[in-house]
């Protein structure tokens, strides 16, 4: 150790502080309340959209004559998605609410 250049030294320990110091910034935006809630939302949201496309096909695929359902039925499956929907919602916001207590 006694053959290392003090200066070397000194560089060397300010670049690690310097990666360190933005990997902690790194990791505090990335656990940052807000920015969770936000990549939280995002990924609902997307769950949600890929849900309603997929009950929408099976509901009113286009044409009446051409659902495998009959109206009665069409409606049944709205209610059942709405009803599946709330309770999807109300699931993700009790576990947000229990994730801050």
């Amino acid at each position: 150790m006694a053959d290392r250049d003090p200066d070397r030294i000194e560089q060397e320990i300010e670049g690690e502080l310097e990666a360190l110091a933005r990997n902690i910034d790194a990791i505090a935006d990335r656990v940052s309340p807000s920015n969770v809630v936000h990549r939280t939302g995002d990924r609902v949201r997307e769950e949600l959209h890929q849900v309603a496309a997929t009950v929408g096909a099976i509901v009113s695929p286009g044409d009446a004559e051409g659902s495998p359902l009959t109206e009665e039925q069409r409606k049944r499956a709205l209610i059942v998605g709405g009803v599946v929907l709330a309770g999807v919602v109300l699931l993700v916001l009790r576990a947000r609410r229990s994730g801050r207590g």
